[in-house]
């Protein structure tokens, strides 16, 4: 399937966070290096923002023009307005006497939930703890914290929305030590933190448009879909033959029962969740799957193909792809661009 896009944004900064506000009233794109690019929900330029040398997570709010972002430099969260406007800071988590060097203090990632009535906030406490705060956001003070035990050691924790206002997922990862998603369920002012067994060494979990079902890849490289209600795995795990350019990280769904996927090689999939089977290879235009080469000289021996999409995810009624323009090597100089398809 040949895809043309139905538009195209060069930042002068990495894409590393991606976010939006509730119903794509507004996008957000940030780097590591804390250059910030806002875009109106047709990606015209609104505002650019330099938060930190060392920007850690971001959230815009729903429905309100706030940003929430944790800063590296000082390991505070800034809540702040989209003219720069500074309304709330909350400190870093407080160590405990026998955390070592390797972990950052801070906060690892923030989260608006889907009504904004609340931020979440997630940082480590020490090498084997995290500490979970769920913020009230008309005041800005913890409604509640929780130290979570994380079983790995020295872990980096990501929180993300599962389109349930009362429900986020924490995933709690340590590379090849392992990975493991928590249910965070909200009950007014309180949450629990629960363990899903059947989500360890997983991606985090991509859900459908109802919220009904999600997607995730295993440790074995294979799509599963899981049913919410009750965590029963639903049909075969899909796998690619290819296993030098396995499925990597990118999901997302279109309309039931259609969802895309991409390698780790950069070549993107449409797949049936029904069937769980794969439909058909997508092109997107100027980014082909071309000999991994010619994309990159410096993997000419490596063998198969490949596109130089780095990763893509669905905001609103878009998806957008990422991909580096400056077909730099290394951070030095590194600029995405944005390629936004609407869905159909």
């Amino acid at each position: 399937m040949f895809l043309k896009p139905s538009g195209k944004c060069d930042l002068d900064h990495r894409a590393y966070f991606l976010r939006e506000t509730a119903g794509r009233s507004a996008v957000v794109a940030a780097s590591e290096e804390g250059h910030v690019s806002v875009f109106s929900s047709d990606f015209a330029p609104l505002r650019r923002h330099r938060l930190a040398t060392n920007l850690r997570a971001i959230s815009p709010h729903p429905s309100e023009q706030l940003l929430a972002w944790a800063n590296g430099e000082s390991g505070s969260l800034i809540v702040q307005d989209l003219a720069g406007h500074r309304v709330a800071e909350l400190l870093a988590p407080q160590w405990r006497k026998d955390a070592s060097e390797w972990i950052k203090q801070g906060f690892d990632d923030c989260l608006f939930d889907e009504g904004g009535k609340f931020l979440w906030i997630v940082g480590p406490i020490s090498d084997d703890e995290i500490e979970l705060q769920l913020i009230n956001a008309n005041d800005w003070t913890t409604a509640q914290k929780v130290a979570v035990t994380d079983q790995f050691g020295t872990s980096s924790c990501s929180l993300h929305s599962t389109s349930k206002p009362d429900l986020v997922s924490l995933w709690i990862a340590a590379g090849q030590d392992g990975q493991q998603v928590h249910w965070l369920k909200r009950r007014n002012s309180n949450f629990s933190c629960e363990p899903e067994d059947q989500l360890a060494n997983t991606t985090p979990p991509v859900f459908s448009l109802d919220g009904s079902e999600f997607l995730v890849v295993d440790e074995n490289h294979a799509i599963c879909k899981y049913e919410l209600a009750t965590m029963k795995r639903i049909g075969t795990p899909l796998k690619l033959e290819d296993e030098d350019n396995p499925f990597a990280e990118s999901l997302c769904y279109l309309d039931h029962p259609l969802a895309l996927t991409s390698t780790n090689a950069g070549r993107v999939f449409l797949i049936d969740t029904k069937r769980m089977q794969v439909v058909e290879e997508v092109e997107l235009e100027g980014h082909e799957p071309r000999p991994i080469g010619e994309y990159y000289p410096l993997l000419t021996k490596e063998r198969g193909l490949g596109t130089d999409i780095s990763w893509f995810t669905r905001l609103g009624n878009c998806v957008v792809f990422v991909y580096r323009r400056d077909q730099g090597i290394g951070l030095e100089g590194w600029k995405d661009s944005l390629l936004w398809y609407l869905v159909k």
